[in-house]
């Protein structure tokens, strides 16, 4: 990815070919020095620079602070999801463990580019772990949910043990009819 300084480089070595050309030109002419030769080699240059300088209008020309804030949001929502993963997963069973989670995610982020978090920025991470987290769209169960829940579950356990009950009988069943072709 290009940053800003790779631009400002850029940048600087295009405002010297182009001081070059109006500041040099004129003064090679006055020395009898072939200047077409010069310009050609300069076109090239410049033709050469063109996808740069198309990259480099495609970039915002955002403040470093704001960029490092909308990045802090980001890696907030990543870690809300991770955090959320491992709850599904069982490694994490409370809010608190899903949040501290999330928020050693992007502690972790910082610490890759060398930034070490002020009060400020800690309770932006804070508040957009809590923005990501609403965002997930969870509501509580409700009571009658629940309640269907449960007699479904008892439906299901009423089947299987009357299952349960039918495969006690046929296993006895087989057993004394082996038991009696046993004894014969």
């Amino acid at each position: 990815m290009i940053n800003v300084n790779d631009i400002v480089a850029v940048g600087g070595v295009l405002v010297g070919v182009i001081g070059g050309i109006y500041g040099l030109v004129p003064y090679l002419k006055k020395k009898n020095i072939n200047t077409e030769k010069v310009l050609d080699t300069t076109g090239d240059v410049l033709k050469a620079t063109e996808p740069l300088i198309q990259v480099a209008k495609t970039i915002p020309s955002l403040k470093p602070a704001a960029t490092l804030v909308d990045w802090i949001e980001q890696k907030a929502v990543a870690g809300v999801k991770a955090a959320e993963q491992l709850a599904h997963a069982g490694s994490l069973q409370t809010n608190e463990e899903k949040f501290k989670s999330a928020q050693e995610t992007v502690y972790a982020a910082l610490k890759e580019i060398n930034i070490t978090p002020t009060e400020n920025q800690k309770k932006l991470i804070d508040d957009f772990i809590q923005e990501a987290v609403n965002d997930l769209g969870h509501a509580p169960v409700s009571e009658a949910e629940k309640n269907a829940q449960i007699a479904k579950i008892n439906q299901d356990l009423a089947a299987v043990q009357a299952e349960n009950t039918q495969l006690k009988q046929t296993i006895a069943s087989i057993q004394s009819t082996a038991g009696s072709a046993a004894a014969q």
